[in-house]
C-alpha cells in the first residue's frame, strides 16, 4: 500500500527540519542532502517541493556555487510562481552571476507582477540593484579606449629651445636622469611631453606585467650589541634597519618607509620628492591627479 500524501507530507517536513538544523550550525552541504531527500519525498508537482529548493538555493548561495542556487530557485518558481523567496533567491543568484539586468527583473516580479509592494528586504536590494546599474551605465558612457598604444612618441617633434631631459628608446631611467629632471622642474619647467609619452608607455607595460598583489618578506630582527640608540647602523647591514630595545636587548629591524597619500595640491609632489631622497631613493613610481592633470615621477 502506497504513503498517501499527508504521511509524505509528514515525513518530507521531518526530513526538511533535519536540513534546518545542518544549515543552523553551518553544516550546509549535510544540509542540502536533506533538502533534497525532502523534496524526492513529494510529487512533483507538490507546492513543498518549491519551499525545499528555495532552502537549497540558500545553502548554494552561500557555498558560493550561484549556478546551482539560480538552478534551484527557477525551478521552484516552475513549482509555485507565487514564491516570494523563489524570485528573491533567483535574483541574489543572477547578481552573483554579473546578470545584474536579469536579477533587478527578477525583484521586479516580485513588485510588479505579485504586486508585493511592502516587502522591506526586496526594496531595499532592488534599490542597491539599480543604483548599481546606474553606476555601471555611467561607468560605461566615459569609457574610452587607452591611449598609451595608439601614439607613437617619435612622431612628435622637439623644440630646438628645449633644454630638458631626453629619453631615448633603450635608455633606462637612472638615478642621475630623475635628479636631471626634478633640477629641471624645481626650475619651473616642464619635460617634454613625447618623454612623457614614453615613459607613460614604459609605465602601463610594467603595470600590466605585474601582479595585482605582490608580497614582501621581511628579515627577521638581529642582535647586536654594537648598535646603539642615536648611533649610526654599522655598514655591513645591508639595507636600512631601525633600533630597537626590548627587555633589555637591543635588536636591529629591518625598517620600511611607507609613503602614501600623495594627493592634493602640487606642493605634495615636491614632498615625496623629499621622502624619496630622505629614504636612500628606493624604486618607487608616484602618480598624482590633480585638477585633471597628471603628474608623475618614476624613481
Amino acid at each position: 500500500m502506497e504513503p498517501n500524501i499527508t504521511e509524505l507530507e509528514r515525513k518530507a517536513e521531518e526530513i526538511k527540519n533535519e536540513g534546518n538544523k545542518f544549515y543552523k550550525g553551518n553544516y550546509l552541504k549535510h544540509a542540502i542532502e536533506q533538502y533534497k531527500l525532502a523534496i524526492e519525498t513529494l510529487p512533483p508537482t507538490h507546492l513543498r517541493r518549491a519551499v525545499y529548493l528555495c532552502n537549497k538555493s540558500m545553502c548554494s548561495l552561500k557555498l558560493e556555487e550561484p549556478g546551482q542556487a539560480l538552478l534551484d530557485a527557477e525551478e521552484a518558481i516552475k513549482i509555485d510562481p507565487k514564491n516570494i523567496k523563489a524570485y528573491y533567491r533567483k535574483a541574489i543568484a543572477q547578481y552573483a552571476l554579473n546578470k545584474l539586468k536579469d536579477a533587478i527583473n527578477s525583484l521586479k516580479e516580485i513588485t510588479m507582477t505579485l504586486k508585493v509592494k511592502n516587502n522591506k528586504d526586496v526594496n531595499a536590494k532592488l534599490k542597491l540593484l539599480k543604483k548599481i546599474q546606474k553606476e555601471r551605465n555611467f561607468l560605461k558612457a566615459i569609457e574610452y579606449e587607452d591611449e598609451t598604444d595608439q601614439l607613437d612618441p617619435n612622431s612628435l617633434s622637439i623644440p630646438e629651445t628645449y633644454k630638458g631631459p631626453k629619453l631615448q628608446d633603450e635608455e633606462s631611467i637612472s638615478y642621475d636622469w630623475i635628479m636631471d629632471l626634478i633640477h629641471h622642474l624645481k626650475g619651473q619647467k616642464k619635460l617634454h611631453k613625447k618623454f612623457v609619452w614614453k615613459m607613460l608607455q614604459r609605465m602601463v607595460k610594467l603595470l600590466d606585467s605585474e601582479p595585482n598583489l605582490n608580497f614582501l618578506e621581511v628579515k627577521d630582527g638581529i642582535v647586536r650589541d654594537d648598535v646603539k640608540e642615536g648611533v649610526p647602523v654599522p655598514k655591513d647591514l645591508d639595507y636600512s634597519y631601525q633600533y630597537k630595545k626590548f627587555d633589555d636587548v637591543r635588536y636591529v629591524l629591518p625598517k620600511i618607509t611607507v609613503c602614501g597619500d600623495i594627493h592634493g595640491k602640487f606642493m605634495f609632489f615636491w614632498e615625496f620628492v623629499k621622502f624619496w631622497r630622505l629614504g636612500g631613493g628606493g624604486g618607487c613610481i608616484c602618480l598624482q591627479l590633480i585638477e585633471d592633470y597628471l603628474y608623475f615621477c618614476l624613481v
